[in-house]
Formats: C-alpha cells, structure tokens, sequence
C-alpha cells in the first residue's frame, strides 16, 4: 500500500477536498435519516403516551320521560315516534365490539374507603363558597345531634305519596358527632328536620321542650347567591364582575333522619349492590281504616332519636345509651374519614384525566407496570394532600367497603346557576365491609376542578389505585357509575369508528376525545415527511458524491494499478492494496462526516423541519455503518474490475500486443 499512499502524498489538497466533498454528503445523509427516524420513533411514541377514548353521549336521553312516545329498538335501545333514536350502553358497546379499531373497555371499580388518620373533604372545606349539601351526601353528612325540640306540626298531603309527613324544629344542645367543616357561621343555634319517621304506633316520636338524641344527615344552608358588582382591580380601577355573596334570607340548617333517605330505599332495592344496610332502613307502615301511610323503625335497625334527660353526655354513659356510644356514633366517625377510591387499569382512560381537566401536580403517574403488577401506589388529589398535610412518597391505609351509588342533580349554592349532575356513594357500613385493608404510598398528587358538574366528573376525596392491588374484587356492571364507562379505540380512527358505528344505525352514541393525538400526530407526521424529504436529498448528495469520489480515486490510482501488474504483482495483491487505500479514506470520510452530523444536528433541524427531534446517536452509528459499507463495496467492485482488467490483445497473427484502447480506459 505504500506506492498508493505516497501516490496520495503527491496531491494532498485534491485528496482532502474529495474526502471533504463524501464527508459533507455523508453528513446530509445521516442527519435526514436521523431526523426521518427520530420522527418516526417520535410518532411510535405518542402512540404510547397518547389514548383515545369514547364515553356514551346520551343522545335523547330526556324523551325517555315521555312514557308511551317510544318503541324498543335493540336490549336497551328506543325509537321516538319522530325517529329519533337512543341508544342504551349495551347495544352501544355491543355494536363498538365489532369494529376493528376497538381495543376494549374500561374496567374502572367504585369503592368506598376508611382513611386511618385523615379528615374526609367536604365540599365546603377548601371554599365555603362551593359547598352544597348534595356533594357531600351520604357519608360527610352523617351526624348525631343533641337537641330539644321547639315546634313540631304536620305537613299537608302531597298528591305524589300516599305517606304523611311533619316539620320539627330544634334547638341544637350540641353536635355530639359532626365534621368540623359544617361549623360555619352565623351558627343560629336551630335545625329544622322534615320528616315522616313516626313512632311504632304512628305517633309523633318529638315532644316540645324535650331533649333527643336524633342520627341522620345534616346540611347546613345555601351558602350564596350570584350577583354583579363594581370589583377593585390591582390598579385600583374597577370592573364589572359576577361575585359570590352569602345568602342571609334562607340561613337555616336541615336534617334528615336517614331512614327517610331516597338513598336508603335506592340501596336496599337496587339489584347487584349488597343487600341490608340494616342500620339505615326504614319500614313502610299503612294507619287503620286509612289510605295513608308513615314510616317507622324496622326491628334490629338502630334507633333514629333517643330521649334523655339531664347531660347527653351521661346518656351516653348509660346501658340504654351504649349502642350511641359503641356502634352509632363510630360508625359517623368512620364516615368521616371516607374517600372515594376508584380502581383502574389507566387513569387516561377516565375522561377528566383524557381531557386534561385532571393532571399530575406534584410526583408521577401510576406506570403501565404497576397496573399490571397491582403495585400498592396511589394517586391522591391537591386538595386531599393539602387539608390532611400528605405529600408524595407518604404512606396511607385504606380499609375497603363496598358501595352503592346514585346519580342526582345538584346547585353549587343552589342560587349561583351552576347546576349538573353528579355521584353519590352510599354510606359506610358493616354489611358492606369487605375486610381488606391495603397500605399505599403516594406517587403522584392530582390537580382537577374539586367539585365540577357532570357524571363523568369526580370529586377531589377521590384516590386512584391500580385496580390489581385490592385482591378479589370483581367488576360490579350493573353499579358502575357513568364516569367509569368509556371504551378504548386505535389512535387516529375516529372518523372510521364512527363511520362504523353510523353504517350500523348507532350513529352519535359515543362522544370521542384523544388527549390531543390528532394535533400531535399531525404535528410529527408532517415533521416526518419533511425529514423524508431531506433524508432523499441527503441520499442523492450522498450517491453522486461517492460516484465523483470513486471515479477521481480510480482514475488517479489506475496507471499505477496497471504498472504493478506488468511487473508481476498479482492481480489480488493489486486489488487489495488500492482497496486498503481507499477504504482509509473513506473511513476518514464516515468519521468526519458523522460527527459533523452530530454537531450541525439541531442547527440544521431547527431551519429545515417544522421541529428537532431527538438525536438518537444508535442512528447515527447505523448510518455510518451502513455508509461504509457501501462505500467499501461499491469501491472494492471497481478496483477489482480495474486490477482484473486484461492489458494484452491478440493481434490477427497471434502475437499480444498492448491493448492501447484498454490501457487508455484504465488510465494509462
């Protein structure tokens, strides 16, 4: 190799400026491939972070109140007489099973939670301003009372019920068990309970000027009103802005003795949710020679009021006051401390976190791997962190119960018009302990409007677990609440799902939200054929550089090739030889035009693509790998046919004569 070497040595700038020239190709190919495959693993990875999902839309869900103005059309669907349609859950996901694009449904638990150590959040508790009493039911409401009674007189019949009903006003004596947050003022010292809980005899169970022990649910009034006034800015100038106020004309507090509780009779009665709640019943109980009837306490039901005389607080000391002491009174307590749990597979499919109303604050989101592993790893809400001093990496116990639930209409202050709808959970029992307690640490604290309007809403005493981690838990279908339905399809196929779903007359049952895969997508797609384009001008640069490199490199080495050959040296040895040289300098070539690469990356990113993506520097050695070796070949071919090439001819008499023609081809 040294007779090429020094070759090269005769013309050193014609050498460096061809090895400059393949570099600079070599360079424009590598960083268009590179930001073709960065692009490329960029939309791979979206794909991964980003989900698409799809919850009912409850599309003519009011014109099921018109009884008899609709026809059944599938196992829970219905045809209006205008043709309109609505279709239930079951046919709805029945037909989303069939498209290709479906990749399942949420499988999403509700469970109810004691919390060792930590303060249940009522609504009211972060803003008194947000509280409403609908919120907060059934568990925060739970209360015992000590109180005397002031009045009592019988309601009017209502034409909807065949039950009475009477109105009782007391004098709290003291909130023998009660959440600090319903402490609010002014306190007037007086709750009006409207009931139609008798005695076993239908009599009234209230005297006036004696004094009770009553259980139940406590709310106190509607906290405000909305109205306009003139606000003071930072500047001091002021504007027009809608304000909350305290509403002072409708101050008093409310009670209801839980046995008259709509939630009570919806537990009890509805199939699929654990029978008995025993503790909270109720026995309808029709007057002789009547048609109307009362309600009264069931046998074995705790008691609902209790007279005393003298300190409530001996009361509670007595045999007859024990079952307040040892089972009632724990029993608001432990519902005090409860919170929401919701079991999931993956919080971006619930539609708050999809949305982006609900983020991680502070921490980490649960991983794909703890789901599957059932890790013991939580979620817990700013608000919840913050009233009970938690932080990520602390450690909570949770004490499952199982629970009911109920979907109602509230007010946020009942007079600030914002309205919606909304989950409530049944209270903590021991009929729906279900004797698991699990310990979790915090790996993430959530943001999300506390109290927002809507069933696909949830509050913010609301934990997130993995749904593997409470062992022996089975989906309860028939009691889900809405906010835990959506199913789950392909990125990108919206528009084909619901073509789908349209071709099989179920056009409009899901609403679609991707967390915003279309823009991202987008985004990166258009990022990636601009790095197409530039990684096929990089190529061509690249393939004519190494033609011109490799047809300069033979036409300098040819002659000398030629000589060697005509002196004996074997055409392998020839060929090997101008080999070494020129894969020297084409390695050269690689290394240098790699590295600028890697350098000139961004920069040349940044001005030619619509963004940067990552320089993964594996790429980048592929490239230079790929690059040499074809050099390496395309070079090796060439200086084989020119070492191979026969430098004698026959002439017509037989004798060899130099091949002038030939010689002149190979750079003689």
């Amino acid at each position: 190799m040294g007779i090429f070497r020094k070759q090269t040595a005769r013309a050193p700038l014609t050498t460096v400026l061809l090895v400059l020239l393949l570099a600079l190709s070599i360079a424009a190919s590598s960083i268009g491939f590179a930001a073709w495959a960065g692009g490329q693993k960029q939309f791979a990875s979206i794909n991964d972070q980003y989900s698409t999902i799809a919850i009912l839309s409850g599309m003519n869900t009011e014109k099921l109140w018109e009884v008899g103005k609709f026809y059944p059309a599938g196992v829970d669907s219905f045809r209006f007489e205008d043709g309109s349609l609505y279709i239930g859950p079951k046919d709805a996901l029945e037909e989303a099973e069939r498209s290709q694009y479906f990749l399942g449904s949420s499988d999403s638990i509700l469970l109810n939670a004691e919390v060792e150590g930590c303060t249940g959040l009522t609504s009211g508790t972060m803003d008194i301003m947000d509280y409403s009493n609908e919120l907060d039911a059934f568990c925060y409401q739970l209360s015992v009372l000590a109180v005397r009674c002031i009045s009592i007189e019988e309601n009017p019949p209502i034409d909807l019920f065949d039950w009475i009903s009477y109105t009782a006003e007391f004098e709290i004596i003291d909130p023998v068990c009660r959440m600090d947050a319903y402490d609010l003022p002014p306190e007037n010292g007086t709750i009006i309970l409207t009931s139609g809980l008798y005695t076993a005899d239908g009599s009234y169970p209230f005297e006036v000027g004696k004094t009770y022990l009553v259980r139940g649910r406590y709310w106190d009034y509607p906290i405000c009103e909305t109205h306009q006034e003139w606000v003071e800015q930072e500047d001091g100038t002021k504007q027009l802005r809608w304000v909350r106020v305290r509403d002072v004309e409708y101050s008093h507090r409310s009670y209801q003795m839980e046995g008259y509780s709509p939630m009570v009779e919806v537990v009890v009665g509805r199939p699929g949710v654990t029978p008995g709640l025993i503790h909270y019943a109720t026995e309808r109980v029709q007057y002789p020679n009547s048609d109307l009837c009362y309600w009264r306490t069931p046998e074995g039901c705790w008691p609902y009021y209790a007279e005393y005389e003298g300190d409530w607080q001996d009361y509670l000391e007595s045999e007859e006051g024990r079952v307040w002491r040892e089972e009632i009174i724990p029993d608001c307590e432990r519902n005090h401390t409860s919170v929401g749990v919701i079991l999931t597979d993956n919080i971006d499919h619930l539609y708050a976190f999809n949305t982006g109303a609900a983020s991680i604050l502070e921490g980490r989101r649960i991983s794909l791997e703890e789901y599957e592993a059932g890790a013991n790893v939580c979620l817990v809400s700013a608000a919840y962190a913050k009233l009970n001093s938690l932080a990520v990496g602390d450690s909570i116990r949770l004490d499952y119960y199982d629970t009911g639930c109920v979907e109602t209409e509230y007010g946020l202050g009942t007079h600030n018009g914002k309205l919606g709808m909304t989950i409530q959970r049944a209270p903590l029992s021991e009929e729906t302990h279900l004797n698991i307690q699990e310990e979790y640490q915090i790996v993430g604290i959530y943001t999300a409007p506390e109290w927002q309007p809507g069933l696909h809403s949830f509050h913010a005493d609301t934990i997130f677990v993995p749904r593997k981690s409470v062992p022996n838990v089975e989906r309860r279908t028939e009691n889900s609440p809405t906010m835990l339905n959506s199913i789950v399809i392909e990125n990108g196929s919206i528009d084909a799902f619901e073509a789908h779903m349209a071709a099989n007359d179920k056009a409009g049952a899901y609403l679609y939200f991707d967390q915003g895969y279309t823009e991202a997508a987008a985004t990166v797609q258009t990022l990636i054929d601009n790095a197409m384009r530039l990684m096929m001008v990089g190529i061509a640069m690249f393939m004519l550089a190494s033609m011109l490199f490799l047809l300069l490199f033979a036409r300098r080495v040819s002659a000398v090739m030629r000589s060697m050959r005509l002196l004996g040296v074997p055409k392998k040895g020839v060929w090997l030889e101008s080999l070494g040289m020129l894969v020297m300098q084409e390695l050269i070539a690689v290394i240098l035009g790699n590295g600028l690469a890697i350098i000139l990356y961004d920069r040349i990113t940044a001005q030619l693509l619509s963004g940067t993506p990552a320089l993964d520097l594996t790429t980048i050695a592929l490239c230079a790998g790929v690059q040499l070796a074809v050099l390496v070949a395309a070079g090796g071919v060439w200086m084989h046919r020119i070492a191979g090439s026969n430098l004698m001819q026959k002439s017509e008499g037989g004798k060899l004569l130099w091949n002038k023609n030939r010689a002149a081809s190979c750079g003689a």
